[in-house]
């Protein structure tokens, strides 16, 4: 018979946020914490919001780019983004200070751009998809 383990509450013996656990496999450990998806985001062509989790607005700046706002705001240079959009389009992402315009440790702007064999075109994306993971403040 399975286990059950009802809590509401996690913490690390040795610090509150420290909780390491094994891989799949067992060959590897990883913190909790770190493996975490810290926001993400569904949204349609018209930049509706489908489905959210740390996302407060997303700010239409025009076609194929827009401002994502965190409700929790990112530690400054720990964030990564991870990206998706239908339609073979492809999405760019930037994050921390100085890598892409307008971007801050409370906001990621983001693109999707149509890729053709030869350029690539601004779109509103029939679905977008955005996840970001990184250390909170």
């Amino acid at each position: 018979m399975a286990s059950i383990l009802k809590v509401d509450d996690l913490r690390g013996n040795t610090a509150a946020g420290n909780i390491t656990i094994t891989s799949e496999g067992g060959a590897a450990t990883m913190q909790l914490q770190q493996g975490l998806t810290k926001q993400f985001l569904t949204m349609g062509d018209d930049n509706a919001t489908d489905d959210s989790f740390n996302t407060s607005s997303v700010t239409d700046n025009g076609t194929g780019d827009f401002t994502i706002t965190f409700s929790n705001n990112f530690r400054a240079g720990n964030g990564i983004a991870l990206s998706g959009a239908a339609c073979f389009a492809r999405i760019t992402l930037g994050y921390g200070a100085g890598s892409v315009p307008n971007t801050t440790t409370s906001t990621i702007r983001a693109s999707t751009t149509y890729a053709s064999n030869t350029s690539y075109a601004s779109i509103d994306s029939t679905e977008t998809s955005v996840l970001c993971a990184g250390d909170l403040l």
